[in-house]
């Protein structure tokens, strides 16, 4: 027997966004997926990157226009777009092995600025952890 209050509601729900998703390559690229490039930044030519320190995060501002701060963004033929961070990770001194996989991109409010893309960087599941260590081994 269920309990009302335990009833889902569907004003309740959400849609998993598989979009929402970035990856970080070992060769230090950003890959966003066609939808999310498409969808949010079809116009956008480079970006410039901030780092926070306290919450491990990557903040991103997209420009129309290449200015001398900004990383140019490259599109594939099919959409997706990449951003590349070496200089980033070696600057804020970030061992950005230790963060390779996919990560969420998500928009949030920043104090002084406005809305930003942010994605948190978060050491992969253990499992991917494991592949990722035996991949390293064989390199050896």
């Amino acid at each position: 027997m269920t309990n009302e209050a335990d009833e889902l509601d569907i004003n309740d729900l959400k849609i998993y966004d598989r979009s929402l998703y970035v990856s970080l390559t070992s060769n230090k690229l950003l890959h966003f997926n066609k939808a999310l490039s498409e969808k949010n930044f079809r116009n956008k030519e480079s970006v410039v990157l901030f780092y926070s320190k306290l919450r491990n995060a990557i903040v991103f501002e997209f420009l129309e226009n290449h200015t001398e701060d900004s990383i140019r963004i490259y599109r594939y033929p099919g959409g997706k777009l990449s951003i590349s961070c070496g200089d980033f990770f070696r600057y804020f001194k970030i061992n950005s092995k230790q963060y390779i996989g996919r990560h969420m991109i998500q928009v949030e409010n920043i104090k002084g600025i406005g809305e930003r893309w942010i994605l948190f960087l978060q050491e992969p599941h253990p499992i991917r952890k494991r592949k990722l260590n035996n991949m390293e081994q064989s390199e050896i």
